[in-house]
C-alpha cells in the first residue's frame, strides 16, 4: 500500500504580518506517512493518548559517508514535540518524500519555512 501523504503548511514569509493555523493529521498505523522533502521542512508530533508513544523517520545512507540513523522518539501522554529541519541529504527517500512510521495517538503537523 501507498503511504498516505501528509500536506506542508507553509510558514507566512519574514515579513508577513499573518499567522498560521496548525493542522494535524492522524498517523498511518497501517500505511504510515510521508511529505514532500524541500529541505525545508520541520515535523510536529502530538499525542493524544493517554500513554506515550513513539515515532521514527526514516533516514537513507548520505553521500559520501553512507550514514544511517533513524530519527525514533517517544512522545509523552498529551505532548507534541518538534525535530529538526529536515535536510535532503539523509533524509529524503529515492522517491523524494520523507518517511514517517507513527503509533496509534501520534498526529503530525509538516511546517515548511518560506526563505526569502
Amino acid at each position: 500500500m501507498a503511504r498516505t501523504t501528509l500536506t506542508p503548511i507553509v510558514l507566512p514569509g519574514p515579513w508577513s504580518t499573518s499567522a498560521q493555523e496548525i493542522t494535524w493529521t492522524n498517523a498511518d498505523t497501517t500505511n504510515n506517512n510521508q511529505f514532500q522533502a524541500t529541505g525545508q521542512e520541520i515535523l510536529l508530533v502530538r499525542n493524544t493518548g493517554a500513554t506515550a508513544a513513539s515515532f521514527t523517520v526514516l533516514s537513507v545512507p548520505d553521500s559520501p559517508y553512507g550514514r544511517i540513523g533513524h530519527l525514533t522518539h517517544s512522545v509523552p501522554a498529551g505532548g507534541i514535540v518538534v525535530t529538526q529541519l529536515f535536510d535532503l541529504v539523509g533524509w529524503a527517500q529515492p522517491d523524494g518524500y520523507i518517511y514517517v512510521d507513527g503509533a496509534a495517538d501520534l498526529q503530525f503537523a509538516v511546517l515548511r519555512i518560506q526563505r526569502r
